[in-house]
């Protein structure tokens, strides 16, 4: 009796050792598994940046200045078809609003647009604008594409 006792002690031990043992290799190679997919993460966002980085330094920062400033795109087309992009002033008023400002004259014309360039900002929109003037026939108009 006392063997079988001691035979079934034995074994439950064992056995107990054997499901903490299985228990921690599990744990193990899940913590590994992460381990490994924020490793790839880590290694693709270096790529992608690195990337970026290369091409803004190859193209002499254009990359980074063409992302920044053409949130807003103001072109000037005259009489004959010409078009002409527009320099925009940047201000801010009181409540801390970022407005860019884009004046024109042509010809004794002034063409004059504000736009508010936080709330584009805030909501990942973009703005081509047209400004067509006719002095000839004294047409003006204005077309504008947010996107």
């Amino acid at each position: 009796m006392e063997s079988r006792d001691l035979n079934s002690a034995v074994l439950k031990r064992v056995r107990n050792k054997i499901v903490v043992s299985n228990l921690e290799s599990e744990e193990k190679m899940k913590i590994n598994k992460k381990k490994q997919i924020l490793s790839l993460a880590a290694v693709i966002i270096l790529f992608l940046s690195g990337g970026f980085i290369t091409v803004n330094a190859a193209t002499d920062g254009q990359l980074v200045n063409n992302i920044k400033d053409k949130i807003i795109k103001v072109v000037f087309v005259d009489d004959n078809g010409t078009e002409k992009e527009l320099e925009g002033k940047i201000s801010t008023d009181s409540k801390g609003t970022v407005w860019e400002i884009y004046e024109y004259n042509n010809q004794g014309s002034m063409f004059e647009s504000m736009i508010n360039k936080t709330y584009l900002e805030n909501e990942n929109m973009s703005i081509v604008e047209k400004i067509k003037s006719n002095l000839k026939d004294g047409e003006e108009s204005i077309e504008m594409t947010i996107k």
